[in-house]
């Protein structure tokens, strides 16, 4: 069965994290960093597919940050945050924030709703990596109970990539 378009999935309603400020509400903006010189064609300076990593979303926790919980929403306080949690020889070249209710809506050919965005303040390894403005992006319970082919996984990626690209922050 499909996840409902308009309803949380079903790992969105159980999973709240330590800390956690609660569920992800709709209107809250998911933040995601395009890291310079990883997620881009060096030789089109376009952002790549593997802004949305493939073993990050088939594993069900791509990382993204909600704006509104973060000390800074915009500018060079944003950049510097995100800045902080990257490798050192890499450069944070944008922000890209879309709505959580449209990473919810994202409907994929022949399969319905894509993804579900879940409060995982879990940011590491250890019990303490935890941040309250963490949360993650997941396939959707019923796709994953009943797996991606790599064709499919590469298009919803394609798709979470156009969709993050359409809200800069």
């Amino acid at each position: 069965m499909n996840c409902p378009i308009g309803e949380l999935c079903a790992i969105e309603e159980g999973y709240v994290g330590a800390q956690s400020p609660g569920r992800v509400q709709d209107n809250e903006r998911m933040a995601r960093a395009a890291i310079d010189p990883i997620h881009f064609n060096p030789k089109s300076g376009q952002v790549k597919v593997a802004f949305i990593r493939h073993d990050d979303i088939a594993h069900g926790n791509l990382s993204v940050w909600r704006l509104g919980k973060l000390p800074a929403q915009q500018g060079e306080g944003l950049l510097n945050f995100f800045e902080e949690r990257s490798n050192p020889d890499h450069r944070i070249d944008s922000v890209y924030a879309p709505p959580a209710s449209a990473l919810r809506t994202l409907v994929l050919p022949e399969s319905g709703r894509g993804f579900s965005v879940i409060d995982d303040t879990q940011t590491g390894p250890n019990d303490e990596d935890v941040n309250p403005a963490h949360a993650a992006i997941t396939l959707c319970q019923h796709k994953r109970d009943h797996g991606q082919d790599e064709v499919k996984l590469t298009f919803a990626r394609e798709a979470l990539k156009n969709l993050f690209l359409s809200h800069p922050v």
